[in-house]
């Protein structure tokens, strides 16, 4: 029996930061990541900020002169004082239920002490308001550390991007997980005592009906203040906001340790004692807050405040989670006790997961639900935005059932022998049609592009090459031993702390690890893997990623790529980049996308050509690496693990065209185009995000606000020409003017045409007609540039035009699919968007019938009306006793292309029924013209006018179901 758990917000509150009607392009895609990492002497006590003896942190011979703003009034983002609402809303980051404002305290606990509330939408970790001062020339208040002289950048992009093309980085900068630039000397000054910086966040609770507004400040989750610090925060704080807001001014505690210090300070009711809240005091016995949609199964575990159990989780669990901390371990899915913050990092990445995540009022104080998490039961959760919550209770053969229909076999790239492939192709030489045999040797991205030159008129960067597989895998062969060693060791496979500190080192390990049970994990695995040992070495080289990027190019296989390099790119002035595009051979592959996981990096034939002092150090070689090094950072690496791909049947190729200068850009965008299925009313449709110049439409600049020009062109099967539909302008063209006009759009509409009905065509050729697909939708990339793009070594200036720079399918996969259900005849589009298959047995007085019916998945695009009643893939007939001119022993079978079936009783919801009227050809062969199997249980079988009528019976066996359809069936059957 189903036990189920339902709860919905009883008072909703919608804060909205999108413009009205704005439309925005749907595309899943992984945030980029940027690798670069410092090699580091391994220390034990580097694995802890406050586990060394030395008590003196850097940075602490303070300096009056170096504190002192540029004459100049730099602008630094941030406000000295929050005066009223209007001066909050202005910095905060805003969600469901609260807003939130980081803050940083220059010289904490002396007089001078300089409190700086940081603008949300420019920065957002504490130290990069430290680094944008220092590397701009400005001193930090607070440290004596020494500005770098000589550089001045306005984003914090723009420094990232410079910072990518150094060998070496000022300051203490280091890269680490997620592209993050980061500096440890801020936080060991924030941490560890005495601490010269104070951080944390100002939070505007919003007010409910059950809850009045409320100001609170916390700090991180990691901090651990001493009674003298806390007054310390709450006096700076409250001296630099609004009197209003002052005086209601409440300390929010996170962590264990941070409980610890309120209790002693209400056991002795020392000063601010009555200004302590807890998070759970925030919440609202009921309310639920969704933070991301999903439906997901798993085992019930709750994670009370010092249980310290996060340390222990799995994949396959739903976590109940009384604390809020600021990393997710493995997990199915997260219901929070308390309201989850707009600036909390575990939200974010619950979204990325695609896992549902929640915030329930009361969570453990609901006993119905105690009683399931106790055992760990397995259960069912539903989340629906905004604020709707189903846990449903599931029996163990259920969750078996479930797990089942979950797991897939494991997936390989096919192998390649680097000798008998060549280092480089010029694309042009290769053919479309080989597109199978060539992906693993030249990966997906490459592979995309042969699409695009299969289109003769369509105008893509000139003379695109590929490096193949085999560089990276020579390259990659001497530290086999290193990765060998990694794959097989046990806690690599079980921790995901341990995968990231192996694969991305121990200065990315640091920042992204900070809480001390997760690094006592490391500090455990390092004193069983000394240096001495490879996973010791692989530690202290700076991890995987760093070895890549730090090991030489072999000099012959280096001088044969430059030599093809030049041949190729002969023509470009020396002063043109090239852009080296990550093109893994698993990208793309059954089932799995890999969008957006590696990186790709720009390099120069001869870098001091190139006028940009930033350019200057971006060697081919720099490049080269710097792109084969993504295939092993821990994005990649978890999503592939995940998707149950072996890593080391996939490698990495580079696809290398010209760049695309950004000074040159006059609009980039992407758009989707799609051909629908024949019964549908559109023919095609192209969805285009366009913006302004080179700022990005799919990772715009964080705080920019900027919004793409949307438009949409389609053609329907009734009229003869394309319409054109105008969503939105960007709100960063100048006067809003439109980036691209209808004869533009036109444009663009005609050769993704082209390309999308040549890939169909291709992918149709392998197939037998009845398999064959009507529908397909690829995702483009373009780039309108302006005359001078590329710069040629002749001068000669190129004139203005679009470019279409990347093409690849958006067609869902069939990985998993039983080899008997692939051997039905679907199309292989219906088959893709399945969420249920089943075989058909009926017997009557005279005959049997067998058919094979399938129904899509709701949410699955484009929609071919087969959500509610099946499309019939074929039949048999076998005749048993003669009826009309058939003799026993006669069988016929036909497939879908022989007959138009209809299901008449299940219109209105009515039991199953079948409808089958064969074709003139079909209907002569056979001998028969149509079979009805009625909803009342009554056959008709009919021939030239002649008829035969009975009763009939049929029993259906699901052959595949999507997991997300099989927990649905459960919820239906509960009434939910």
């Amino acid at each position: 029996m189903l036990q189920s758990l339902r709860w919905s917000a009883f008072t909703r509150l919608s804060v909205s930061t999108s413009a009205p009607g704005q439309a925005m392009l749907s595309r899943t895609m992984p945030a980029r990541r940027h690798l670069r990492l410092s090699l580091l002497v391994l220390c034990t006590c580097c694995l802890s900020v406050a586990s060394c003896d030395d008590t003196t942190p850097p940075g602490t011979n303070d300096s009056s002169d170096q504190e002192t703003e540029s004459q100049l009034g730099f602008d630094d983002h941030t406000l000295p004082r929050i005066d009223d609402l209007d001066s909050f809303q202005s910095l905060a980051e805003y969600g469901p239920s609260s807003a939130a404002a980081k803050f940083v305290i220059a010289r904490f606990a002396q007089p001078s002490h300089d409190i700086r509330w940081l603008d949300s939408h420019f920065y957002t970790m504490h130290d990069e308001w430290y680094w944008f001062r220092l590397v701009n020339g400005e001193s930090a208040p607070g440290s004596s550390t020494l500005p770098v002289n000589g550089l001045q950048f306005d984003t914090l992009p723009e420094i990232v991007e410079w910072a990518e093309t150094q060998e070496t980085l000022p300051l203490d900068l280091r890269f680490v997980g997620d592209g993050r630039l980061y500096s440890p000397e801020f936080y060991t000054l924030a941490l560890k005592k005495p601490r010269l910086y104070g951080v944390g966040s100002l939070l505007r609770v919003l007010p409910l009906e059950q809850r009045p507004e409320m100001w609170v400040f916390e700090l991180e989750y990691g901090d651990a203040p001493d009674y003298e610090e806390l007054v310390e925060f709450f006096e700076v704080i409250q001296s630099s906001l609004s009197p209003e807001i002052a005086n209601a001014l409440r300390w929010v505690v996170r962590s264990p340790v941070q409980e610890s210090l309120a209790q002693y300070m209400e056991s002795g009711k020392l000063p601010y004692w009555d200004r302590i809240v807890r998070y759970a005091e925030l919440a609202v016995p009921g309310q639920v807050e969704v933070y991301n949609e999903a439906l997901k199964a798993g085992r019930l575990k709750a994670i009370r405040s010092g249980d310290g159990g996060i340390e222990n989780t799995r994949s396959g669990q739903i976590l109940l989670l009384e604390d809020i901390p600021d990393y997710l371990p493995p997990a199915s899915g997260l219901i929070s006790a308390v309201p989850q913050t707009p600036l909390a990092h575990i939200n974010v990445l619950a979204r990325n997961r695609g896992i549902p995540n929640a915030y329930l009022g009361g969570l453990f104080d609901d006993i119905s639900l105690e009683q399931m998490y106790r055992v760990e039961a397995p259960v069912i959760v539903r989340t629906i935005a905004p604020d709707s919550l189903d846990i449903v209770a599931m029996t163990e053969s259920e969750y078996r059932s479930f797990l089942d229909l979950d797991s897939f076999s494991q997936a390989a790239v096919a192998p390649v022998d680097p000798n008998s492939i060549p280092y480089t192709y010029d694309l042009a030489e290769l053919d479309a049609a080989n597109v199978d045999e060539l992906r693993p040797v030249i990966g997906g991205k490459a592979s995309g592009f042969l699409g695009l030159l299969a289109v003769e008129q369509l105008v893509i960067p000139e003379k695109p090459m590929v490096i193949t597989v085999r560089a990276f895998l020579e390259h990659q062969e001497s530290l086999r031993p290193y990765i060998d060693a990694m794959l097989a060791n046990s806690s690599f496979n079980s921790r995901s702390e341990i995968q990231f500190l192996l694969l991305e080192g121990q200065g990315a390990f640091l920042e992204r690890y900070t809480d001390p049970a997760q690094r006592a994990v490391a500090e455990q695995f390092l004193a069983a893997n000394p240096p001495s040992s490879l996973l010791g070495q692989l530690v202290s080289y700076g991890g995987l990623v760093r070895m890549i990027q730090q090991k030489a190019i072999a000099p012959e296989t280096l001088a044969t790529l430059d030599e093809a390099l030049r041949l190729q790119f002969g023509e470009l002035a020396l002063s043109q980049g090239l852009r080296f595009r990550s093109s893994s051979s698993v990208e793309d592959i059954e089932g799995f996308n890999g969008a957006g996981l590696y990186t790709s990096n720009t390099g120069f034939l001869d870098p001091l050509a190139s006028p940009n002092p930033n350019d200057q150090k971006k060697s081919i070689e720099w490049a080269i690496k710097k792109s084969w090094s993504s295939y092993w950072g821990f994005e990649g690496f978890n999503e592939r693990r995940l998707e149950k791909i072996d890593h080391l049947s996939g490698a990495m190729a580079l696809l290398v065209h010209a760049r695309f200068d950004d000074e040159l850009e006059l609009s980039n965008g992407v758009f989707t185009f799609t051909l629908f299925p024949d019964a549908h009313e559109l023919q095609m449709e192209m969805t285009l995000n366009a913006q302004f110049g080179a700022e990005s439409v799919t990772n715009p600049t964080p705080g920019l606000g900027a919004l793409p020009e949307v438009s949409i062109v389609r053609l329907r099967r009734t009229e003869s020409t394309a319409r054109i539909e105008r969503i939105a302008r960007s709100n960063l063209s100048p006067e809003g003017q439109l980036l691209l006009d209808d004869a533009h759009l036109l444009e663009l509409f005609e050769s993704a045409r082209l390309v999308t009905e040549a890939w169909l065509l291709r992918e149709n050729a392998k197939l037998p007609s009845e398999q064959r697909a009507s529908t397909l939708t690829l995702d483009f990339e373009f780039r309108e540039m302006g005359p001078g793009w590329p710069a040629r070594a002749d001068g000669t200036v190129l004139p203005s035009r679009i470019v279409i720079k990347q093409a690849r399918t958006l067609e869902p996969g069939l990985r998993g699919m039983p080899e008997n259900v692939l051997a039905l005849p679907f199309p292989r589009d219906l088959l893709a968007r399945a969420r249920r298959v089943e075989r058909i047995s009926c017997s009557a007085d005279s005959f049997s019938l067998v058919s094979a019916e399938l129904y899509t998945d709701p949410g699955a695009f484009p929609d071919f009306g087969y959500q509610q009643l099946p499309f019939s893939a074929f039949f048999s007939l076998a005749i048993e006793r003669s009826v009309l001119s058939l003799s026993p022993g006669h069988r016929v079978v036909y497939n879908h292309l022989s007959y138009d079936a209809e299901h008449p009783g299940m219109q209105e919801g009515g039991p199953w029924s079948l409808s089958l009227s064969l074709s003139p050809s079909a209907a002569e062969s056979a001998g028969i013209d149509l079979i009805e199997l009625g909803a009342d249980g009554r056959y008709l079988l009919e021939y030239q006018g002649e008829q035969a009528t009975g009763t009939y019976s049929c029993e259906s066996t699901l052959l595949r179901s999507t997991p997300e359809d099989y927990l649905l069936a459960l919820l239906a059957a509960k009434g939910l």
